[in-house]
């Protein structure tokens, strides 16, 4: 049985995302060897996997003081050395940013094999650095295999690094069923009391970052007071959340709380601002949305678009509005039967793309 050494970009206990389901998923047919940075905001606790083939853990760094430069060069060399040392015992080296390649690409032979996970553009969240532009080229021209999560995200590698298109396979995104119909479970009351029993309530279940349209969410509450929104999961440090007491906010929620947290819910919503970050964004709750049988509005770019028939979409704030009128007036039903969205969400989960990875690295 071969071994992986998965580079995770984002912390273990992060928002549970495609890193963490496509680890579990390789684990069923692979040793899985996954290595993060600590994050000492969000300690979720590591959920049974079905695997025991799968072993987590983070790489060793100073945390007290980390910021100075003697500590920031010691952590970085740290890190390094750990990354050679595992990439050289392992089979497969599973890289999910760019940065990553930069820790082993001198010191990698030929014979190993390299997987690239392309799930965000990379690039656009650090303003195109001429480096690591030029490190995501040198990966693209290493790795045996490059997988995107939207077609935007293919696009873009084939006309950045003139990388071959049938070197790119497609993954989109997918959806982790519910082991049992959990949506009776009972939410923690700092979760449950922000429910309105007098208004609609809007819930968005992410990343609360500077793609979110916040001016949208504060004119819709301005403008209708029978709509509640609450926003659940983690929020970047620089952002200025708004101020409303019909605009609530949650920490983050264990997997296992999203469906209850969405079953409670009128309508899910994903307000996003398109920029270049978001049109390459094949976005995970999506899937989870439509699976749930509530009504679902999402804003409109290409990668959305495959989702019409199942979400309502809005291009404006005007479509916005209308939509949430809509709900308030009780005439926003789901779009699909409540069998037709649990159909679509198990032709479309995490073990559904994991075998079609499994069988590409297999067949190639």
């Amino acid at each position: 049985m071969k071994n992986i050494f998965y580079l995770m970009q984002v912390p273990w206990g992060w928002i549970k995302q495609r890193p963490h389901f496509l680890a579990e998923g390789l684990a069923e047919m692979y040793h899985v060897k996954v290595l993060h940075d600590k994050d000492s905001k969000y300690k979720q606790k590591l959920e049974k996997t079905k695997s025991s083939r799968l072993t987590v853990k983070t790489f060793l760094s100073i945390q007290i003081f980390k910021n100075l430069n003697v500590i920031s060069l010691f952590n970085y060399y740290i890190k390094k050395i750990s990354c050679i040392f595992n990439a050289l015992r392992t089979d497969i080296i599973w890289i999910t940013f760019p940065n990553q390649f930069a820790h082993i690409h001198h010191f990698l032979p030929k014979s190993k094999i390299i997987v690239y996970d392309n799930m965000d553009d990379a690039l656009a969240f650090f303003n195109f650095n001429p480096s690591l532009t030029q490190l995501e080229k040198e990966l693209c021209t290493r790795a045996n295999y490059i997988f995107c999560s939207s077609n935007n995200l293919r696009q873009k590698l084939i006309e950045r690094h003139n990388t071959p298109e049938q070197k790119i396979k497609i993954i989109n995104n997918a959806i982790s069923l519910p082991n049992t119909n959990n949506s009776l479970t009972n939410l923690p009351d700092s979760l449950s009391q922000l429910y309105s029993i007098f208004q609609k309530n809007i819930i968005y279940i992410g990343t609360i970052a500077s793609w979110m349209d916040f001016s949208l969410l504060a004119s819709v509450l301005e403008m209708n007071p029978n709509i509640n929104i609450i926003l659940i999961g983690p929020h970047e440090e620089n952002i200025n959340l708004p101020i409303h007491n019909r605009l609530k906010y949650h920490k983050p929620i264990n997997h296992n709380l999203v469906y209850p947290a969405m079953h409670k819910a009128d309508a899910l919503v994903m307000p996003f601002v398109i920029n270049e970050i978001i049109l390459g964004v094949n976005p995970v709750k999506a899937y989870e949305y439509i699976y749930s049988g509530k009504p679902v509005i999402l804003t409109k770019y290409p990668e959305t678009e495959k989702f019409k028939d199942y979400c309502y979409l809005y291009s404006s704030q005007t479509d916005f509005l209308n939509l949430c009128d809509k709900l308030v007036k009780d005439i926003l039903p789901p779009l699909v039967s409540e069998k037709e969205a649990k159909t679509y969400g198990q032709n479309n989960t995490w073990d559904a793309r994991t075998k079609d990875i499994i069988s590409y690295l297999n067949e190639n």
